[in-house]
């Protein structure tokens, strides 16, 4: 019983790294699309990661109850156990699959930390973008003196700048 339910979570580790994978992808592609400021591709990328994260989601509960019963088959205490103590364990009876196990959790491991780091990285470039966004609001009613600092066309309008059509907000942003 305890090869099969460590072949199971060994299964399910292995789907997690692919899914992660491709969420690290999607994850890259809205970098690349919030460093070029197309923001009429960041909705789809969105929905995308969204789709993916409640795959995600679902594979986690898998893995946490495989986790669970095969701390159970090994007869292990449940508080503080982990793929590696896992992996230790069944490592005693089948080395090979012990290692199996565990080289998955290492995976598991590695493109969960790329894909946080791709996620801070492109959740600091969005507070950054709304931070610059703000600022430049904030200014430019300091500038003109409240609302009307912005025509409908999305031009400057205050006094004798207005008369010289100057583009202030690029409104394909």
């Amino acid at each position: 019983m305890m090869e099969r339910v460590a072949e199971e979570l060994i299964g399910i580790l292995d789907r997690e790294v692919a899914l992660y994978g491709k969420a690290n992808d999607v994850a890259a592609r809205e970098q690349e699309i919030l460093v070029n400021v197309r923001i009429d591709e960041l909705s789809a990328i969105i929905d995308e990661q969204e789709g993916l994260l409640v795959r995600l989601k679902d594979l986690e509960r898998q893995r946490l109850r495989k986790v669970i019963e095969l701390a159970r088959a090994l007869s292990m205490n449940l508080r503080g156990v982990t793929i590696r103590v896992l992996a230790g364990a069944v490592m005693a009876d089948r080395p090979a699959l012990g290692e199996r196990l565990l080289n998955s959790g290492r995976e598991l491991r590695a493109v969960i930390d790329a894909f946080s780091v791709l996620s801070e990285d492109n959740n600091r470039l969005i507070r950054n973008s709304m931070s610059f966004l703000d600022n430049t609001m904030r200014e430019a009613f300091k500038a003109g003196g409240g609302p009307a600092v912005y025509s409908q066309k999305g031009r400057f309008s205050n006094g004798e700048e207005q008369k010289k059509n100057v583009i202030f907000v690029n409104r394909k942003v």
